[in-house]
Formats: C-alpha cells, sequence, structure tokens
C-alpha cells in the first residue's frame, strides 16, 4: 500500500487525505482541544482570546493544517531534490509522525507555528541556488523574527537562520547584517503598535493580538498610523 506514495498521483494525495482522517477517528468522541500556556508568546494570546469553537469546525481545522504542512513539505522535499524518486512519502511520514505524539492531536501554538517554520526551511534551501539574495536573507531574518514573537519556544530558529547562512553562503559582512536587521524588524513594528496603541504597560505580556483589544476604534486608528509611519 505504501508503494502508492512513491508515485505523484491525484490518487496518492486522497489517500493521504483518507489515511490523516483513519489516523485521527477518534476526534469523532474525543475532539482536538485549542491548549495554550501563558507567557508562550502572541499565537498563544490570540488563542486564548477565541470563543469556544465547534468540535467538528476544531477538526476541520486541524486536518486542514496537518495536510497542508504535510503537502508542502513534501513539495519543498521533491523540488529540492533531497530523495532519489519523487513521491508522497514525506507527506506519509509526516502524518503518521504527527498522529504518534500526543502533544500533536491538539491545536497548539507549536502546532500552528510550524506552518512557518516550513516555509523558513524552504527559503533556507533556496540560499545556496541564487548569487544575490540579500532579498532572501532578509526574508529568512524576518520569518525568524516572527516566528520567535508568535512562540517564544521556537528561539531557536534563529540560530539555525544564521548557521544556515554559514553553511550555505559564503561568508559576507553585509548578508549577516542583512539577516540581523530581519530578525530584529517584526520587534520594532511590534514595539511601535504598542506605543502608538498605548499598550507599552504590556510589553511583558504581548497581549497585543488579543481580539478583544480593537473593540475600541481609537487602537485601530492607532495600528493604521503606526503602520504608515514604519511603510
Amino acid at each position: 500500500m505504501t508503494g502508492i506514495f512513491k508515485e505523484r498521483t491525484s490518487g496518492a494525495v486522497f489517500l493521504l487525505i483518507l489515511t490523516s482522517i483513519g489516523l485521527h477517528v477518534n476526534f469523532i468522541y474525543d475532539p482536538p482541544g485549542i491548549i495554550t500556556n501563558a507567557g508562550q508568546g502572541l499565537l498563544t494570546n490570540f488563542l486564548s482570546s477565541l470563543p469556544q469553537v465547534p468540535s467538528v469546525g476544531l477538526m476541520l481545522v486541524y486536518q486542514l493544517f496537518i495536510i497542508t504542512q504535510a503537502l508542502r513539505l513534501n513539495y519543498i522535499v521533491n523540488d529540492n531534490r533531497m530523495l532519489q524518486k519523487q513521491g508522497f512519502s514525506v507527506s506519509l511520514a509526516y502524518i503518521l509522525v504527527t498522529a504518534i505524539l500526543p502533544e500533536w492531536n491538539n491545536i497548539t501554538p507549536a502546532l500552528l507555528i510550524n506552518t512557518l517554520l516550513i516555509e523558513l526551511l524552504a527559503m533556507c534551501a533556496k540560499l545556496y541556488q541564487n548569487k544575490s539574495v540579500k532579498s532572501l536573507v532578509f526574508g529568512i531574518g524576518l520569518m525568524s523574527g516572527i516566528i520567535t514573537l508568535l512562540h517564544f519556544a521556537s528561539f531557536s530558529v534563529i540560530l539555525i537562520a544564521f548557521c544556515a547562512l554559514a553553511i550555505l553562503r559564503a561568508f559576507k559582512a553585509n548578508e549577516w547584517f542583512v539577516l540581523l536587521l530581519g530578525i530584529i524588524t517584526p520587534v520594532y513594528i511590534t514595539a511601535a503598535l504598542l506605543y502608538i496603541t498605548d499598550k507599552w504597560h504590556n510589553l511583558a505580556t504581548l497581549h497585543l493580538f488579543d481580539i478583544h483589544s480593537f473593540n475600541n476604534l481609537d487602537h485601530f486608528y492607532g495600528v493604521i498610523t503606526a503602520l504608515s509611519l514604519l511603510i
């Protein structure tokens, strides 16, 4: 049966979706929940502020993230020719691993942030293919900074970004500076938004992305003003 996933066919994708649903058939009586721990980052604050979501909605969101991540990771591996034969084996392995780990059977900040981590991997894989990569390096730094702000436990991606640049590119001081600039940009924007919206006292808790924060139109106008100044 696994031989089907070694071919790049639409049938393999359909079977992949069925496999993911079958591995999580227990969701029918034990649906996934939204699990967060205080102080993990902006994404935690956002998930904590969400209203009650129906069980069916949680199941659909979970499957959407898992299947999308699996297919995206598979595409990156195939596009960079990391395996001898292209297929959907990587997607199958990803879905199987996430089904085995109990922590990955709920909607958590780590599960959601993994989408951005996969995109960061795709960006890093392009470093060796280009001669002039300043925009790509800045994008890698920007993505690393965003990931860290959204999920503090992913702080190590900054080190990974520097390691990827050191391994895949010859040393150029300006590229390292561009990477550092990209990393601090999300922090700068967040600090500016906190200041403009008069939430500087919330810097420690970073409740900026609480969905109830913009009930006051003054906060909304403050965000627009901050973005205009930064642009």
